[in-house]
């Protein structure tokens, strides 16, 4: 089961609010609602994601909605961060493979055995 961060659960239930009142059904959308609507359980949310509640609470919509260049800001940090987790794999996987290939080195030497003597 994978877990969600603190943004990915408020992106889906910005999405959630957006879609519902565009689409006519709700023009403040309960927390139910915007569970249902995002997929993501009621329950969880309100055990893991407490602070995000308060925002949903707050005048909903107006708080949830925000501007386009800050959609941008947002994605271009994301974006970012994951260039940087992402070029931080790569080279933990380069020592990896490195490391490998000393312990392979290492067990395709010829060894000495030792007589023991009687």
């Amino acid at each position: 089961m994978k877990k969600f961060t603190d943004y990915e659960v408020w992106s889906l239930l910005t999405v959630a609010a957006e879609q519902l009142v565009v689409s006519g059904k709700k023009s403040n959308p309960s927390i139910s609602a915007l569970c249902r609507h995002a997929n993501i359980s009621r329950a969880h949310l309100y055990a893991s994601f407490p602070h995000l509640l308060e925002k949903i609470r707050a005048p909903k919509l107006k708080k949830m909605q925000c501007s386009l260049s800050e959609r941008i800001k947002i994605l271009e940090f994301e974006n970012n961060t994951l260039k940087r987790n992402n070029a931080a794999l790569a080279q933990a996987c380069m020592e990896l493979k490195l490391s490998v290939l000393k312990i392979e080195q290492e067990m395709n030497k010829p060894r000495r055995i030792k007589k023991l003597s009687p």
